[in-house]
């Protein structure tokens, strides 16, 4: 008889230890979602402050103004002309940093260089290896004598092709047409022509 009440105890005060044990859990549960520091909203004030340090971060760097400038220098390595362009700067730059600008760099001016960098004025440089828009250039085609524009690109257009044959100029002429005669303006191009018309 002893026996049989001590086994109906112990189921008794297993459930009652439960008990007390699942509601301070539940207490403390309900204690966090009271003070408004469920898990979900934690996550969230940390990112809230990540974004705020960034924020912070962007106030105290250099980002490009409204009524900024791109000022944009193409230097011929051949001809070592330097020609420069500005223009307003697009929507899409106002407000970057100039670390964000690079980034932007890498998609629309990959081939350009930055030289500087503040909120009124950018500054890059592309550097072509060739001749600047304002060069002509005498050159052979099949005997002929052919010619040469050079565009804002630095690309080689053929003007004109001639009925001229370079086999009745002088042998110190020819070598300079078949190696590319280059001359400066259009001018020159046609004074040189006339020479060797007469």
């Amino acid at each position: 008889m002893f026996e049989k009440k001590r086994s109906s105890k112990i189921p008794i005060l297993l459930i009652a230890i439960l008990t007390l044990v699942g509601g301070f859990y539940m207490g403390k549960i309900l204690e966090k979602e009271d003070r408004g520091t469920p898990v979900t909203k934690t996550v969230q004030a940390e990112e809230e402050k990540k974004i705020e340090v960034k924020a912070i971060n962007k106030k105290d760097e250099v980002l490009v103004d409204k009524g900024a400038v791109i000022k944009i220098t193409t230097k011929y390595n051949k001809c070592e002309h330097v020609e420069t362009t500005e223009n307003p700067v697009s929507k899409d730059v106002i407000g970057l940093s100039e670390l964000e600008f690079k980034e932007y760099m890498k998609k629309k001016y990959s081939k350009f260089k930055l030289l500087s960098f503040n909120s009124k004025e950018i500054n890059l440089l592309k550097e072509i290896d060739s001749y600047c828009d304002k060069h002509y250039e005498i050159g052979e085609d099949n005997g002929y004598i052919v010619i040469y524009k050079y565009d804002e690109k630095g690309n080689k257009n053929v003007v004109e092709k001639t009925e001229f044959s370079i086999s009745a100029l002088p042998s110190i002429d020819q070598e300079q047409i078949k190696s590319g005669l280059i001359l400066n303006s259009l001018e020159e191009l046609n004074e040189r022509l006339e020479d060797f018309g007469s």
